[in-house]
């Protein structure tokens, strides 16, 4: 794997709370961080923080309420590429027998030091919703809860709870933004941990396409075989009564996956599945091996959808007998269609752990995992591997990197060690992956840290859009010309091209463009269809123009009162594709004369010593023209008698 980018710290354990639960996001600017209790923005070049680390609950200082006065954890924090604003949340309870909310905050502006519109969603009056995981969608923000029936350590299960929050409302700061709730526990009370998808790349999924759902079943927990379960949820906001999740709650599709199985702790119900230096078997860490992690990744390449997800799973023992956690990881294909299984593979090169991974795509198909790793001999520490699109499938292929190394086992009885972690990709080149996770830095009961780091695949590049702009008659380069590209999603993107004709856009996303070229003195010209895929990311496009005709455009310029000839100049601005003419002298009567490009609106402006200026605007030039102008002598320079 390449090496890291940049890496830096990120927040520490300032409360004193186990587990960190790091995780964060990457806009154009900024890194945002959460841990539980947390949360700090990041200068994304130096690593220098912006703001904070702050308590998450001053997002709602002054609104009131269980959101202000309480940081009750499990945060999480998303970008929202297709809106350009940032999505922070976490839970909030009255007391450990509710009422239990969900506070949501959404960014103003793409500002996230800025002001936020604030949410208080209740969720239950009685049902704990644990571990809630988010996802950013076009047409809603998903979300995802294990419920309980407090949120004591002795609480009753209560099945998986599915909700959707309508994201257009708040982007739009509307106060009491609606939602629509599923729960599973009466269609299957061993459904849980259920991931909502999670958009990335700026290419939305395609109009009308359902919010995706995925959990990973055991066979001992769902049977009869070892599977991945998938939702379909559909939500009209205009009638949100109608809304629909899987076949009357049973997922739309069942995946059978390759044999895995939970490790030894994980069956047992305990938490200390991972080995760590120095300390007993006690102090070993809690594997979360139960379940999808943090996040569901999704992205429309354009001729194909994937998700990918990732869990832990037994990889073996050590050769003392301890066990060796691994990373099972999947990509799914056609999610809105008939969903397959595309490629699976388990990731265990040794006898080290890596578990509590995250797992997304840069815009190539290239994927990247995050994780923690850590061994008898390893303190848990942060690394990352890939693969390459054109790698054998259900292989990472490209080797080990480290963020950082730890350095000091974490000891204590209470084995947590986090829920989750989280890897994003850069928005700006689409291709950069930036991943965060916890480490030590000595040995400790709780002082752990974060890390944040970046690396990317060198092959990774924006998708490439060139070609050249000619005469068509003579098949001469027109240097200067504006070029303009155009999708369906995205904002249009000029150009101008070079001394030899040539023009290059850098693109983010794959789909059909159209090209349009435009030249002084030639017709507009346009190509269409030109599409940039996942398997064609670089597309020519080549435009001919025709020229049209020139027009002659003179006239005199003339005292009004006196009609004597002046001296003076017309200055003549048009399109950009016209530089503009100026000081085009009059001769000793008073002439100018200028030749301009037809088709064109132009505005001539002449002037004079002494005079007020005069404006003219011709539109669409079509034929020579002659425009006389009559100038009016400015009054403050008259004589004055008395």
């Amino acid at each position: 794997m390449p090496s890291p980018v940049i890496t830096f710290d990120g927040i520490g354990n300032i409360d004193g709370y186990v587990p960190g639960d790091p995780n964060g996001d990457v806009g154009p600017n900024y890194y945002v961080q959460m841990v539980n209790m947390q949360i700090a923005v990041f200068d994304k070049s130096s690593g220098a923080f912006v703001l904070g680390p702050e308590s998450i609950s001053t997002l709602w200082s002054g609104f009131g309420g269980s959101c202000e006065t309480t940081n009750n954890g499990d945060p999480i924090v998303l970008y929202d590429s297709l809106a350009d604003r940032w999505f922070v949340s976490q839970l909030a309870m009255a007391s450990d027998y509710g009422p239990f909310y969900q506070c949501v905050a959404i960014s103003t502006s793409p500002d996230p030091t800025g002001s936020y519109y604030r949410y208080a969603f209740l969720m239950s009056s009685g049902e704990f919703n644990d571990y809630p995981k988010f996802g950013v969608w076009p047409g809603a923000y998903l979300m995802t809860v294990n419920q309980f029936s407090d949120a004591t350590q002795s609480g009753i299960w209560e099945g998986a709870g599915v909700w959707a929050l309508d994201r257009a409302q708040m982007l739009a700061g509307v106060p009491s933004a609606t939602t629509v709730y599923f729960d599973l526990n009466s269609v299957n009370t061993n459904f849980g941990s259920i991931l909502p998808a999670d958009v990335d790349g700026s290419t939305p999924p395609p109009a009308g396409s359902p919010g995706y759902f995925a959990e990973v079943d055991n066979s001992t927990s769902i049977g009869p075989v070892d599977a991945l379960r998938l939702w379909q949820l559909r939500v009209d906001w205009t009638n949100p009564q109608n809304a629909t999740l899987g076949n009357s709650g049973q997922p739309n599709t069942v995946l059978n996956v390759a044999p895995f199985n939970y490790l030894p702790c994980v069956n047992l119900g305990a938490f200390n599945c991972i080995p760590q230096p120095i300390v007993p078997s006690s102090e070993y860490l809690d594997a979360v091996g139960d379940r999808l992690m943090h996040r569901l990744a999704y992205r429309n390449f354009g001729d194909h959808e994937s998700l990918v997800m990732n869990h832990t799973v037994d990889a073996g023992t050590d050769n003392s007998g301890n066990p060796i956690a691994g990373v099972r990881w999947y990509e799914v294909r056609d999610p809105g269609g008939t969903p397959n299984l595309y490629q699976q593979g388990t990731y265990n090169p040794d006898s080290t752990s890596r578990w509590m991974a995250s797992i997304a795509m840069d815009h190539a198909g290239n994927i990247a995992m995050g994780y923690s790793a850590s061994s008898t001999s390893v303190y848990p520490s942060v690394r990352y591997t890939g693969r390459l699109a054109t790698d054998r499938l259900g292989q990472m292929a490209r080797g080990e990197g480290t963020i950082v190394n730890g350095l000091g086992s974490q000891e204590s009885s209470y084995d947590r060690w986090g829920d989750y972690s989280a890897i994003a990709v850069d928005p700006v080149d689409d291709c950069t992956f930036w991943y965060t996770n916890q480490y030590y830095v000595a040995m400790s009961n709780n002082a752990w840290h974060t890390r944040i780091g970046s690396f990317r695949f060198p092959s990774c590049s924006l998708n490439s859009l060139s070609g050249a702009v000619t005469d068509a008659a003579t098949g001469a380069p027109l240097a200067g010309a504006l070029v303009t590209a155009i999708n369906a999603t995205d904002p249009p993107t000029t150009t101008w091209t070079d001394p030899s004709g040539v023009f290059t856009f850098t693109l983010s996303t794959f789909g059909a463009y159209t090209v349009t070229a435009q030249s002084s003195g030639y017709a507009p010209g346009s190509v269409s269809g030109i599409a940039l895929t996942s398997v064609a990311p670089s597309a020519v496009a080549n435009i001919a123009l025709t020229r049209i005709p020139f027009y002659s455009v003179s006239g005199v310029l003339r005292d009004i009162v006196s009609g004597a000839p002046l001296s003076g100049t017309v200055d003549i601005s048009g399109s950009p594709l016209d530089p503009p003419v100026t000081n085009t002298l009059t001769d000793a009567s008073g002439y100018y004369s200028v030749t301009l490009a037809g088709s064109q609106t132009y505005t001539l402006t002449a002037s004079a010593l002494f005079h007020r200026a005069q404006s003219y605007t011709v539109n669409s030039l079509s034929s020579d023209l002659q425009e006389d102008f009559q100038l009016w002598r400015e009054l403050w320079l008259l004589p004055i008698y008395r």
